[in-house]
């Protein structure tokens, strides 16, 4: 992550190998905990030992994708963070000094489901104090059938674009 951006977007493009999957009556993105696997990777060597472990917070809209994130990151791998994990109403009222958002939604015919209301948007993207990082799909949220969430979307994209903080997705996906 660049030292020169407070907020970062990984953008997942709208491809049938990482769309969402429906899980009951809720969503889970696996390519989306893989590369929140990685950014904690280069956030947890770039802290460095010896210092107190920085706090992250993990936000997700869902909370099958909350379940999936605790089953597949071992906090143990990442001495140097502090990690929460929980869903977007959990994270009401808190503050990190590191925040990544998983966004979950992936899928061709413009829902972005939880992530359209504007309040739950509002606490996702105000929890963090130092970084921000959004794990999603741009095109999804920027240009999805749902016009609320068009806009907001659009103008967080356009913010971040304007300060080079968009991010290629296979920087995170590549081995």
């Amino acid at each position: 992550f660049s030292d020169y951006n407070n907020v970062v977007w990984v953008d997942v493009p709208q491809f049938k190998d990482y769309e969402e999957e429906r899980v009951g009556t809720s969503y889970v993105n696996v390519t989306e905990i893989k590369i929140l696997q990685r950014a904690l990777k280069e956030l947890n060597a770039s802290w460095g030992e010896g210092n107190q472990p920085k706090e992250v917070g993990i936000i997700t809209f869902y909370g099958a994708q909350e379940r999936r994130i605790r089953q597949m990151i071992s906090r143990g791998d990442y001495p140097n963070l502090k990690i929460k994990i929980g869903t977007v109403d959990r994270f009401q009222g808190m503050e990190y000094p590191i925040v990544i958002i998983s966004m979950v939604r992936n899928n061709s015919f413009g829902n972005v489901g939880h992530a359209r209301v504007p309040e739950r948007v509002n606490v996702a993207m105000s929890r963090a104090q130092e970084l921000l990082i959004l794990i999603g799909c741009g095109s999804l949220f920027c240009e999805s059938a749902q016009r609320d969430a068009t806009k907001i979307y659009s103008n967080i994209r356009t913010t971040i674009a304007g300060q080079g903080g968009m991010t290629d997705v296979h920087r995170f996906l590549m081995d």
